[in-house]
């Protein structure tokens, strides 16, 4: 994984380390991560599902100039936050009984667990989240003929980004005497 140039797919894969780890923490067993919009969804139960939904630059962190060899090369880095919504669906039983798994129960187990280890875990990977608000929950009811109730909260990761440019050699900074 690059240090500073996450792409979306590596910020994914360590988001999706943090909340199964955040499942296995908070005992919720049983539960799958995947991509949003993933053909294996259909008719899941307890799954957990990641969907980005944008991205913005919240700020320069600065710039840098290197030298490597005859080359003159610029670093610009800044911070972007990306907001993923963290869908989680279960199938809905005729009867319910007290052992049942909800998916509001595992939202507010995810945003506890962000709230707290999960941002250490994000930072091991040089990221972090935002505060969640736990009333920041959204709950859907499917009433199709395979009932699914699904909850949905958006978590907000702070991603460092860096881009490194060669800008012109160091010869042509020195001027060059042409006879007249």
């Amino acid at each position: 994984m690059s240090e500073l140039k996450k792409s979306r797919l590596e910020v994914q894969a360590v988001l999706k380390s943090c909340i199964e780890e955040g499942l296995e923490f908070m005992q919720r067993p049983g539960w799958a991560v995947m991509e949003f919009a993933n053909a294996s969804f259909q008719k899941a139960d307890r799954v957990v599902l990641m969907n980005l939904v944008g991205g913005r630059r919240v700020g320069w962190q600065g710039w840098s100039y290197g030298v490597a060899g005859n080359e003159l090369t610029r670093h610009d880095n800044w911070f972007e936050e990306q907001r993923w919504q963290i869908h989680c669906v279960c199938k809905r039983k005729q009867a319910a009984v007290p052992t049942d798994q909800f998916p509001e129960d595992a939202c507010s187990d995810l945003i506890a667990w962000f709230n707290g280890r999960g941002c250490d875990v994000l930072r091991k990977s040089k990221m972090s989240n935002l505060r969640i608000d736990s009333d920041s929950i959204f709950v859907y009811n499917d009433n199709s003929d395979l009932y699914q109730k699904r909850a949905v909260f958006t978590v907000k990761i702070i991603v460092p980004k860096e881009v490194s440019a060669g800008e012109i050699e160091l010869d042509a900074l020195v001027p060059k005497i042409y006879p007249v």
